[in-house]
């Protein structure tokens, strides 16, 4: 009779088997529908995914791995991934991919690729150490294109950049709008100072003019009517000296109004200058019996050289010019003292001179004394009517000429002006 122990046994260890196979034929169904899942994930991932080596040799791609590369999966394996890389990033790719042991992931490393006959593409790469064994290693790399993220930046920076020219344009447009508003105001302010000065000078002009008008016409009213008075007899002396002083007054007068009348020409420019070929002997000739009697009380010079070349000018009026300087000297400079006028030759012109020992000119008011009723020195207000320096001004300047003070004297003044000569 058999023994049915070992029998037992043997269908115990079947059953074992069997058991242990149904649960590897499971594990290995489970293996393979979560390999198929991850492949599912692997090619329909929106992103490109490679599995390489520690040498960037692709051993996998996906789909979108594929379309970025423009290269079939076939392709692609076995090749180095670095090579799509632009070829000025290869070498900062490949330092990075040395340091991934330590790191075990290299986050958005920005760079450009080149696809197989395409437009290279703006890609950030994602890289993560899979597995590190003793003899391989494997990364997987996810690759995303940022072109149009790229030209998404790159339009706004260039909005930016406009947003920031327009906005630097408007602020130079306004502050010049603004530094035109501030001239304006001072143009505006200085105008209306200019004008309150003129009317100033204005209102100082008719005093002055009423008061030097109303003085000789005092006089040759006063003494007219004293000599036509009937109940007074003159002696023939006293009638003399009454009339000889009605007679000065009427020649001041007469100054005074061909002044006035000259002045209102040079404003008009309807000045007659009558310029011809005469030499500076004739101009000192029509000029020397008032300069005689305007320096009674001074010692007056004249240097003519013999050599002076012809001049260009109106004798009448140059010597108005010399007479109106050389009163001017003799009204402001102490009795006694030196008045000379020199003449000297220039290239193609003429400079005289006047000068006296007077109380000078203020450097800040050497320019203001040829202005229209101005005539101020060393704290000083000039006598007169402040039309003779400004008349001299416009007659010298009607020859082409100029007039200055010499800043070179430290005593008196020398008033200097230019003549053209014939041959210029």
């Amino acid at each position: 009779m058999m023994d049915v122990e070992p029998v037992l046994g043997y269908v115990d260890a079947d059953e074992d088997l069997r058991q242990q196979h149904a649960s590897l034929e499971g594990t290995q169904h489970a293996l393979l529908r979560e390999r198929e899942r991850y492949a599912r994930l692997f090619d329909d991932a929106p992103d490109a995914y490679l599995v390489t080596d520690a040498q960037s040799i692709v051993q996998d791609a996906n789909v979108m791995a594929e379309q970025l590369l423009n290269l079939p999966r076939g392709f692609l394996i076995g090749k180095p991934l670095v090579m799509f890389v632009e070829p000025s990033s290869r070498r900062k790719l490949r330092q990075q991919l040395l340091s991934i042991r330590g790191l075990k992931r290299l986050h958005e490393l920005e760079t450009r690729l080149h696809p197989r006959r395409r437009t290279p593409v703006d890609v950030a790469i994602t890289i993560a150490l899979a597995s590190e064994e003793a003899e391989t290693t494997t990364l997987r790399w996810m690759i995303r294109d940022i072109s149009e993220r790229k030209r998404a930046i790159a339009q706004i920076e260039a909005l930016n950049e406009d947003l920031e020219r327009r906005v630097q344009e408007r602020t130079a447009q306004l502050e010049a709008e603004t530094q035109l508003k501030e001239v304006a105001y001072l143009q505006e302010h200085a105008a209306r100072a200019e004008a309150e000065r003129a009317n100033e000078l204005k209102l100082q002009f008719l005093a002055m003019i009423s008061h030097e008008l109303r003085t000789p016409l005092t006089s040759i009213k006063g003494f007219a009517s004293t000599l036509l008075a009937s109940d007074i007899t003159f002696k023939a002396e006293d009638q003399h000296d009454f009339l000889q002083v009605i007679d000065e007054e009427a020649d001041r007068l007469t100054e005074l109004i061909e002044q006035l009348l000259d002045l209102s020409r040079l404003n008009a420019g309807t000045l007659r200058i009558h310029c011809r070929p005469v030499t500076g002997g004739e101009v000192v000739n029509r000029a020397s019996a008032q300069l005689t009697t305007l320096t009674a009380q001074h010692h007056l010079t004249i240097d003519l050289p013999d050599n002076l070349p012809l001049l260009m000018i109106d004798p009448d009026r140059i010597a108005q010019v010399i007479v109106n300087l050389v009163e001017n000297s003799a009204n402001y400079s102490p009795s006694g003292t030196p008045i000379a006028v020199v003449f000297e030759a220039d290239t193609g012109a003429v400079t005289v001179s006047v000068s006296d020992e007077g109380p000078g000119i203020a450097p800040d008011q050497r320019d203001a004394v040829f202005e229209l009723f101005r005539g101020f020195g060393n704290g000083q207000r000039y006598q007169g009517t402040g039309l003779g320096l400004a008349i001299c001004k416009g007659l010298v300047e009607a020859h082409g000429g100029v007039i200055w003070i010499d800043p070179a004297v430290s005593l008196g003044t020398i008033v200097r002006f230019t003549l053209p000569t014939a041959e210029a």
